[in-house]
């Protein structure tokens, strides 16, 4: 049995904590980010700032809880693999094989793998006047109350997609089937090569006068 593991709970908080503040920047309390796209060398203020927003985005939170889901399902996959009644071995084999998984995942995307990686981003997209700014809106009433709600619209959105999609299943199978079968009925059925004669005989050179 395959073990399947969705990365895309860890990739949706990560892609969420990166695009936060430009999401919610507010252009009348913050300057504008002319030249942010551009990486510059970041100062070790830069990343101090870097690593206090991370901080008030609750980045450690999402990416912490993306990480025990993705371990999560490895455990329930490899559980059931096992079985409800394993052997003393099979157990045994079970908790190597998930310890072996959490260190593996633990060096590459917990927080403390991610949390350097975030503070390199932030710190060299962003000048230190910019990260003032953004720390100085996510420390306001409003910013506090965005990074709070985000998790309840994300939820929320989620939900919404997930029930559209269910309602247009049918629809969409119907679709598929149609385009199937017009797809089968559009194929040239192969004929056979008519039979060819054997080809005529060359006629002799003329001999030369």
């Amino acid at each position: 049995m395959p073990i399947r593991i969705r990365i895309s709970r860890l990739a949706l908080p990560l892609a969420l904590v990166l695009c936060l503040p430009l999401a919610a920047q507010n252009p009348k309390s913050a300057p504008a980010m002319k030249g942010a796209s551009t990486p510059h060398a970041a100062s070790a203020a830069q990343r101090a700032k870097a690593a206090q927003l991370i901080l008030l985005l609750h980045s450690d939170r999402m990416v912490t809880q993306a990480f025990d889901g993705i371990v999560k399902q490895i455990a329930d996959a490899a559980q059931s693999v096992t079985g409800l009644n394993p052997t003393p071995e099979n157990k045994a084999r079970l908790a190597s094989f998930d310890t072996s998984v959490t260190n593996m995942l633990d060096e590459q995307l917990s927080w403390k793998a991610i949390q350097p990686i975030l503070v390199d981003l932030y710190a060299k997209e962003f000048t230190e006047q910019q990260l003032d700014a953004i720390i100085a809106f996510y420390k306001s009433p409003t910013g506090m109350a965005f990074v709070e709600k985000i998790p309840e619209i994300d939820a929320q959105v989620s939900q919404l997609a997930k029930s559209r999609l269910a309602t247009l299943q049918p629809q969409m199978n119907q679709m598929f089937a149609d385009f199937r079968k017009s797809q089968l009925a559009a194929t040239p059925v192969a004929t056979p090569a008519p039979a060819t004669s054997a080809p005529a005989p060359a006629p002799p050179a003329s001999k030369p006068q």
